[in-house]
């Protein structure tokens, strides 16, 4: 049953917001069963998925919420791969 609230958490994400990113602490947070599927997350782990655009921090820039950082971060790897492979 908590496996299946866990699938439904995060269908509802998916569904209502534009933005969300999960967190783990530890390698290889998530369990999964024989064929595949998500079984739940290892105990002492930690994972979570959120409006990113709500959390902000103070950076040397000024404040910057986690979805400009995080899409930043992104894009400045993707130009790094993009100019590697021409």
């Amino acid at each position: 049953m908590y496996n299946l609230i866990e699938r439904l958490k995060i269908c509802w994400n998916v569904l209502t917001k534009r933005n969300y990113v999960y967190f783990g602490l530890g390698k290889d947070p998530f369990m999964w069963d024989d064929n595949g599927y998500y079984d739940g997350i290892k105990k002492g782990k930690f994972a979570e998925y959120d409006n990113i655009e709500t959390v902000i921090f103070k950076t040397d820039n000024g404040l910057s919420s986690l979805n400009e950082l995080l899409w930043s971060s992104i894009e400045d790897y993707a130009k790094t791969r993009y100019f590697v492979k021409k």
